[in-house]
């Protein structure tokens, strides 16, 4: 029988390797990739699940409708909090294609 893992297993485990990142590599850490994890650690802990929910996946745009989970009961803060803090963007033209290739076939005949 697997195990029962908690809610949060995924950001557990992110947090992990952050931790192991920053330990392991210091020496070759730049000033971006600290503040990447500086960043990341001032996120609210809703964002964060979000971020690493939405890394974990395949493709970089996602419909939010689509981003629905038990353990983030309140997704619109959690987004808004990636975009102000730059982790996630609203989609731009240049996206259009990558959006387009995401849409049910229904959606792109309307």
């Amino acid at each position: 029988m697997p195990p029962i893992l908690p809610a949060t297993y995924y950001h557990d485990h992110y947090i992990e390797m952050l931790r192991f990142i920053e330990t392991t590599y210091a020496q070759v850490l730049d000033a971006t990739d600290r503040a990447f994890i500086a960043d990341f650690r001032a996120l609210p802990h809703a964002a964060q699940c979000l971020y690493v929910r939405m890394a974990n996946r395949r493709g970089a745009i996602f419909a939010r409708a689509t981003l629905r989970y038990d353990e983030i009961p309140r997704p619109a803060p959690a987004f808004a909090a990636l975009i102000s803090a730059g982790f996630a963007r609203t989609i731009a033209a240049p996206d259009l294609p990558g959006l387009l290739a995401i849409l049910p076939k229904p959606d792109l005949a309307d």
